[in-house]
């Protein structure tokens, strides 16, 4: 298969290029009938693909002023019909999980999706909702 170019100013991704399998998944909450618990997250696997990975720096900014920077994690994959990419998603690779922050399109053939994602440190659904 032919390489795809992305948008202007983007490389071109390559069917070879997603060489990393990772698996996406959604979070549901776990009660319990005690009281005094707290919800779990529970991760249920939606699909498991490969992927291109790439990572980056990015900075936060408050009023002007840079108050720290984070690493952000791009999964490039091909489309799939399988995921709703409107629900709450994460990525698991490597034993890691990364929260995906947004979805885009990233070609004009609308068939390679970037997830730019998170990894919080912290799996917990309600923790992850600051």
């Amino acid at each position: 298969m032919k390489c795809r170019s992305l948008k202007p100013n983007l490389n071109k991704v390559c069917i070879a290029d997603l060489s990393s399998k990772i698996k996406i998944q959604t979070t549901s909450e776990a009660y319990s009938n005690n009281p005094d618990t707290v919800p779990v997250a529970q991760f249920v696997d939606i699909v498991e693909m490969w992927a291109l990975i790439n990572t980056g720096e990015s900075f936060n900014y408050i009023d002007g002023v840079q108050t720290g920077n984070t690493v952000n994690t791009d999964f490039t994959i091909m489309y799939t019909a399988d995921v709703d990419f409107k629900q709450r998603l994460w990525v698991e690779y490597d034993n890691n999980k990364y929260k995906v922050v947004s979805v885009n399109n990233i070609n004009q053939a609308d068939n390679f999706i970037r997830l730019r994602t998170i990894e919080t440190g912290d799996k917990n659904i309600i923790a992850n909702l600051r």
